[in-house]
């Protein structure tokens, strides 16, 4: 009989460990600056099949059977027979579409699910933001996050800290917009305008009273990013982002507060997923030492006894503790294992590709802007 389960699971395993390897293997190329690649796991087909048979048949003379050799005779058969036959398709990704899709900037609202699922920001934020904007008393200063400068992505690395040390998170919101002008309520009672509510999706435009008379709606869901205060903590600092960048978080900047429009505010820029995988290159570059800013190991400190931290790092070689290994012209390359993610950030960063990956991979989204209010309004 031929089991169904170990071989769906066998193939889901397969078809994952395909995907990481075609990212992997695409953070490798980006690192000596070739051209990237992507190939997909499309589908797999299969038949398996076990017959046999047992028959027994007449005795036949074989042999013997005069003077002192006794009579020996045939008498039985015994067929068996297996196959096995199994398909893959694997196709080359190369249309318009999927570039485009995959060159569009990372949504506010992937970002925001990210870090509301309990990824680190530090993690998030180094992967897909490409600089931070502080705009304080009419005054804007961009923070880079450019690998190729050892104290610009310090720098930045410094502001994300201190973004995640206040605890930088989020929360769902809610505006309201009206869509039609005011109306009396006979007007409102109509037949057509019933009907029409009564037909309407969920989710469309209601009335609600304003004044003497009805105005249609529209309730639109959402979120922002936010500060979580400890209890007791005052809903109001300055926040060192980095050396002589100073913000003041006021009590609308926390989590459960009105928010109010403010001309001071924190815009993030954001990457595309190409763009992610080119930045990842940059740093295996510089970590190396191959890159035009000397060799960088990218360690964050976390201070005490703590050993310090890197948001991914590529190995060469087979090494003892690797979780995934590709073979690119000749040469194994891997990123290692760290479930806890105390040391190492690399598999959450491949984690958090294949996501992007999947959401992106199409330019008939709706287009997102690369500059994002994470502060202020």
């Amino acid at each position: 009989m031929d089991a169904v389960s170990p071989r769906a699971t066998s193939f889901n395993q397969q078809a994952a460990d395909a995907k990481s390897d075609s990212i992997l293997t695409n953070i490798v190329r980006a690192a000596y600056a070739e051209p990237l690649q992507f190939t997909e796991l499309g589908s797999t087909s299969g038949t398996g099949s076990v017959s046999g048979s047992v028959g027994a048949g007449v005795p036949f003379p074989f042999r013997g059977g005069t003077g002192a050799l006794p009579l020996q005779t045939i008498a039985s058969t015994f067929n068996a027979s297996t196959s096995v036959a199994n398909t893959f398709a694997v196709q080359n990704i190369s249309t318009q579409d999927f570039y485009q899709g995959i060159q569009k900037p990372i949504s506010k609202q992937l970002i925001l699910s990210w870090i509301s699922e309990g990824f680190d920001p530090r993690v998030v934020m180094n992967l897909f933001v490409s600089g931070i904007e502080v705009t304080q008393n009419g005054k804007t200063k961009l923070i880079q996050n450019n690998p190729e400068s050892y104290n610009d992505w310090n720098t930045f690395y410094s502001a994300v800290n201190q973004l995640a040390f206040n605890d930088l998170d989020s929360e769902k919101t809610s505006s309201t917009t009206p869509v039609s002008t005011d109306l009396t309520r006979a007007e409102a009672s109509k037949e057509a305008v019933l009907a029409a509510l009564i037909n309407a999706p969920a989710g469309a435009p209601s009335f609600e009273k304003h004044g003497n008379k009805v105005r249609l709606i529209k309730h639109d869901a959402g979120y922002r990013f936010c500060f979580r205060a400890a209890p007791g903590e005052p809903k109001s600092k300055t926040v060192e982002l980095a050396d002589d960048t100073f913000f003041q978080l006021y009590p609308s900047d926390y989590c459960g507060e009105t928010v109010k429009k403010s001309d001071d505010r924190i815009n993030i820029r954001t990457r595309s997923v190409e763009g992610a995988i080119f930045y990842l290159g940059q740093m295996v570059r510089n970590e190396w030492g191959v890159g035009g800013s000397g060799q960088n190991p990218f360690l964050i400190p976390h201070g005490g006894t703590t050993p310090p931290y890197t948001v991914f790092k590529l190995d060469k070689g087979l090494q003892p503790n690797s979780l995934i290994n590709v073979l690119y012209k000749g040469q194994v390359y891997g990123i290692a294992r760290d479930p806890a993610g105390l040391k190492n950030g690399s598999s959450r960063v491949l984690q958090l590709l294949t996501d992007a990956l999947n959401l992106q991979s199409s330019s008939k989204d709706v287009p997102v802007p690369s500059i994002i209010t994470l502060v202020g309004g």
